[in-house]
């Protein structure tokens, strides 16, 4: 049974940035990278559906599990493209760059939400909002 108390009000905003996880599909669908599509629908529909309305109980579980889960096989990729790479391009080299300072954006994001929310900031969902932004574009630089 879900209990009513909600975690977070107003979180209108992160259903709507949740929704920037379907934006890598343009690049893994025609690629053929159905299991990382795959990934990123589901991601995309945990999300929402806790956002939707953010109270204690199963729904913020299976979130808070799933987005790890996520970010294990996102980083993953991430390594695997990183370490795979010749480096003999702009591109590659350009890649580096912007992966690494999109994965401390990450981190540096996440942590600012969480400090946020637990000081009763309101700036906490557009920490988080610019979490979930700097997630996709790390995303998109990896199936790119």
């Amino acid at each position: 049974m879900e209990v009513e108390k909600y975690v977070a009000r107003d979180t209108g905003k992160l259903v709507l940035s949740s929704t920037f996880f379907l934006v890598p599909c343009v690049f893994t669908v025609p690629k053929g990278m159905y299991f990382y599509t795959a990934m990123l629908i589901l991601t995309w529909g945990i999300s929402v559906n806790y956002w939707r309305k953010a109270t204690y109980g199963w729904r913020r579980d299976l979130d808070l599990v799933f987005s790890k889960i996520s970010f294990a096989v996102f980083f993953a990729r991430g390594y695997v493209v990183v370490y795979m790479s010749p480096y003999d391009t702009i591109y590659e080299k350009v890649y580096i760059c912007t992966g690494f300072t999109f994965l401390g954006l990450i981190v540096y994001f996440y942590r600012c939400s969480v400090a946020a929310y637990n000081a009763g900031s309101p700036l906490w969902i557009y920490y988080h909002m610019l979490f979930h932004l700097f997630i996709v574009l790390e995303f998109m630089s990896i199936f790119s």
